[in-house]
């Protein structure tokens, strides 16, 4: 009787110890000697400060295990200013994300993985910047934006590696059952160069403004001149790439629209056509 409860007291001893160390080699628990600590890699991704010649962009990874759980954001950096594309996402097992619409900015996408039920983080980025949009052309900067109903919008319209601009007409065509026109004012570009700018017609009267709202299109003329402040070596006229017009909207109701480009006649100092890229809309989410 004591040789069998002997036997079975060490049966049970080598099956308890065999769970205990098992559990204790789990290389997901911290407190083994085996502890693998949370970690991820970018499978698809632009090389690190590459400049990619599209306005869209995809990222693909993996975790080192399958209880990985994963989040990301998305910032660009436009001078000295920084601007959020995508704020961090909630954690989900997601190992991919593609940014479409991007601006021509240099950006940083962060991502993040930890256990499941595990505070530990670890986090890998990666720097890239886009330049999707050749000039000579006007573009709208932001290409996406992101409006809760109700709220104003600015954006901008730029002149992009354009030579010797003087003065230029162009239309910014919108739904006007969902975008309302509030204003334009002149862009910082003209301002940065020493140089005065006109915009017309007045924008002043609501009449004007009432007519673009009518006709879901507003229509805009500026130049740029030689100002009080210019030097005696700066041109009378602009070089490369900048806002020239900043453009408020107020949105009315939810969904997608655009803005779009029409007879877009851009001028050099000289008084001839600058012959301009093809032009890209811009997109309004409405939420």
């Amino acid at each position: 009787m004591k040789v069998k409860l002997s036997i079975s007291l060490a049966f049970i001893f080598l099956i308890f110890s065999s769970c205990q160390k098992k559990e204790f080699s789990n290389p997901f628990d911290p407190t083994s000697p085996n502890y693998e600590p949370p970690s991820v890699k970018f499978t698809s991704a632009p090389a690190e400060n590459e400049t990619i010649s599209s306005s869209t962009v995809t990222f693909t990874w993996e975790g080192n295990s399958d209880i990985n759980l994963f989040r990301y954001s998305l910032v660009g950096y436009k001078g000295n200013d920084s601007i959020v594309y995508q704020y961090w996402t909630l954690w989900s097992k997601s190992k991919s994300v593609t940014f479409d619409y991007l601006d021509d900015l240099t950006y940083v996408f962060k991502l993040q993985t930890r256990y499941e039920d595990r505070p530990e983080i670890a986090e890998i980025k990666r720097s890239f910047k886009v330049d999707g949009i050749k000039g000579p052309t006007l573009k709208f900067f932001k290409l996406k934006n992101d409006v809760l109903t109700g709220n104003e919008f600015n954006i901008e319209v730029w002149l992009e590696d354009v030579q010797g601009f003087k003065s230029g007409s162009f239309k910014v065509k919108f739904d006007n059952s969902a975008l309302r026109f509030v204003t334009p004012q002149k862009g910082r570009f003209p301002q940065d160069n020493r140089l005065d700018q006109v915009v017309v017609p007045d924008f002043g009267v609501q009449k004007v403004i009432d007519e673009a709202n009518n006709k879901g299109e507003v229509e805009i003329t500026t130049g740029v001149m030689l100002s009080s402040s210019s030097l005696p070596t700066d041109p009378p006229y602009l070089n490369g790439s900048g806002d020239i017009v900043v453009l408020r909207f107020r949105t009315l109701k939810t969904g997608q629209y655009s803005l779009d480009f029409g007879n877009v006649n851009i001028l050099d100092y000289n008084g001839n056509q600058i012959t301009l890229q093809q032009t890209k809309k811009a997109i309004v989410n409405v939420k």
